[in-house]
């Protein structure tokens, strides 16, 4: 089969969070040149943003104007995966296990994520790189369907917890989660972010919306047991071999 050449060979990953999409998707493109989608910070900004302007997630006709607002206004650095708004970046807003929790909320808004959905299609297929990874919850089974390539990145519940923790640990930080404070013990540190992981794999889960998902032809990769480097070398072992057959 010859590929389109006009069309980047598109590789989604899915999965939970921490289970790894992030941190192979910036490493693949770092090693290999690759253009990069993070799918998740979409849902971040509208959340942030929505915050910044005290509007409630409920009240879905501003939050519809804070999304139109955000998709004239939005930019993806892919080289960096920096997120700006208006001209200025954003991204550092949207690390924290608070953010990710907020976006989960915001993503069940169907008025939400259908407008996000050509956002994200427009950015995944007007890449200039020969490869594109788009990472999310619903990559192979909503956005782009046809891709390439799928490939869902999993990994056991302490697993995810430990290594957001682990990314969490360096930064000032207010809170890692809605209700325990930074100050608090490393263990009921965990233990919170635990809680609010298992909490938002359910709401993925069962949002009535394009839940949380494998495709029946993705790749599973279970994480929990490997290094970030072993995943990486997985994940490009797989991308490389499809790639070649597809050109």
């Amino acid at each position: 089969m010859t590929q389109d050449k006009n069309k980047p060979f598109i590789v989604a990953i899915d999965g939970p969070a921490g289970g790894g999409k992030s941190s192979v998707c910036a490493q693949l493109c770092i090693q290999e040149g690759w253009g990069y989608i993070n799918t998740g910070a979409l849902y971040r900004a509208i959340a942030f943003l929505a915050g910044k302007k005290a509007i409630a997630f409920t009240d879905h006709g501003q939050l519809d104007d804070v999304v139109g607002d955000f998709v004239e206004k939005f930019q993806w650095d892919s080289k960096t995966s920096t997120l700006y708004y208006d001209g200025e970046s954003i991204s550092e807003h949207l690390q924290t296990e608070e953010a990710g929790a907020k976006a989960s909320q915001v993503a069940k808004i169907e008025t939400v994520r259908k407008a996000l959905i050509p956002v994200q299609r427009h950015l995944i297929f007007s890449s200039l790189k020969p490869v594109v990874l788009a990472d999310g919850r619903d990559i192979g089974t909503v956005i782009v369907p046809d891709a390439d390539l799928k490939v869902f990145l999993t990994a056991n519940l302490k697993t995810r917890a430990q290594r957001r923790y682990t990314q969490l640990e360096p930064q000032t930080l207010k809170t890692v989660s809605d209700h325990i404070s930074s100050s608090a013990p490393a263990d009921d540190q965990l233990n919170a972010i635990m809680h609010d992981m298992a909490l938002r794999d359910e709401q993925d889960e069962k949002r009535g919306v394009a839940p949380l998902s494998m495709a029946p032809d993705a790749i599973l990769v279970d994480t929990s047991d490997q290094s970030l480097e072993q995943v990486v070398d997985q994940v490009k072992a797989l991308i490389l071999d499809r790639y070649r057959l597809r050109k």
